[in-house]
């Protein structure tokens, strides 16, 4: 079937575009890292917004901190997931 054969590089594009996403944001928490949330005495926007960029992952947690500390292994292989199938449910889908 031709869908058998397409699964091959559907798998293959799902993989790099993965590591592409995992690579971004570690390289924005670098920079966020690096610059600090204040530069030359003045609130850094480009710093902020990737802040609020990053957090937004956490927000469930945030929410329902009980239902996070007794399903933590599950939150976090959740969230991996999520992260890693981002640009596969943004792009290819």
């Amino acid at each position: 079937m031709p869908i058998d054969k397409a699964m091959t590089y559907f798998k293959i594009i799902a993989f790099i575009l993965s590591i592409l996403t995992i690579t971004s944001i570690f390289g924005i928490a670098v920079f966020l890292f690096e610059t600090g949330i204040y530069s030359n005495g003045e609130l850094n926007i480009l710093t902020l917004s990737g802040v609020v960029m990053l957090s937004i992952y956490l927000l469930p947690m945030i929410l329902r901190p009980l239902d996070f500390l007794f399903n933590f292994k599950q939150y976090i292989i959740g969230l991996f997931s999520y992260i890693i199938m981002l640009p596969v449910f943004i792009n290819i889908m």
